[in-house]
């Protein structure tokens, strides 16, 4: 009776239904959308606690793994990611947008950025923004405090969303000078680049806070952190799209000033729109 229970039972197990797509188990996982089998005994503590401890180590391994090859391997990641050796490491949109998210908290902590009105304001030294703001609430019969208010919301709604276009357009000016590679890849690299930009932004964040935004400290600050993102793109062009030594310096720096340009404008394009969004409302 046994040897005929024994193969019931498999029988059944093995014919146990997807519970997300409802197609048939082949193993431990759903042949069609990849669910793992479900049992009953996945939901003890005990079972959920080693789970969620595997989860946590595997996401700070890669993690981990993944800032360290970015700050000291420029272009490593890329390759990894074109060669198709890309379960070790992060994902190139994922590792841009926590860099973001980490800046922007920064930033809502001890403001130094130019999505940030309020540290807009205070490098504005004749109060030309001051003057605009309260002209505006006149015009809208508010107090100005609403019109910044209203000009931030809008701002922090889009942020985000304009990271992209920083990303699209460093991609475009490298299409521009590597046209035999897919968009792609250029993408790849812009994800790459502009998280290292954005972490060293965040690393650099005390320093921003004390040597201030003007000054001979802040402007040797500043060419000290251009040299170092040229230097860092030069590297990660030699390792990625292989051209000699001049060739990649030049693209290099034709790249970081033509991103600059983006950088400027896109801040200066959302500031602006925020401001007539605000002024219809």
């Amino acid at each position: 009776m046994a040897a005929e229970v024994q193969p019931a039972v498999a029988a059944k197990e093995t014919a146990e239904l997807c519970p997300n797509c409802g197609s048939d188990f082949l193993g431990k996982f759903c042949h069609t959308c990849g669910e793992k089998w479900f049992h009953r005994h996945d939901l003890a503590l005990r079972h959920f606690a080693v789970h969620a401890v595997h989860e946590l180590t595997h996401v700070d391994a890669k993690f981990f793994a993944t800032v360290r090859y970015l700050f000291t391997r420029p272009g490593f990641l890329t390759t990894e990611y074109i060669a198709g050796r890309r379960s070790r490491y992060m994902k190139p949109l994922s590792l841009f947008l926590a860099a973001v998210a980490l800046l922007f908290l920064a930033d809502s902590i001890h403001p130094l950025s130019v999505y940030n009105i309020q540290w807009l304001a205070q490098q504005d030294k004749q109060g030309k923004m001051n003057a605009a703001w309260e002209k505006l609430a006149a015009k809208k019969h508010v107090p100005k405090e609403v019109i910044v208010e209203r000009v931030q919301e809008r701002i922090h709604r889009v942020v985000t969303a304009v990271q992209f276009v920083n990303v699209v357009g460093m991609a475009a000016i490298l299409w521009l000078m590597y046209r035999k590679r897919y968009f792609v890849e250029h993408l790849i690299m812009a994800l790459h680049y502009l998280a290292f930009v954005e972490l060293c932004s965040l690393l650099s964040w005390p320093v921003s806070s004390i040597i201030g935004s003007t000054g001979r400290p802040a402007l040797i600050f500043s060419l000290l952190k251009m040299v170092l993102f040229v230097a860092y793109l030069f590297l990660a062009f030699r390792r990625v799209y292989q051209q000699k030594k001049g060739l990649s310096l030049a693209k290099a720096v034709t790249t970081f000033v033509c991103l600059q340009l983006v950088l400027v404008l896109t801040p200066i394009v959302t500031l602006v729109g925020a401001v007539i969004a605000a002024a219809r409302s």
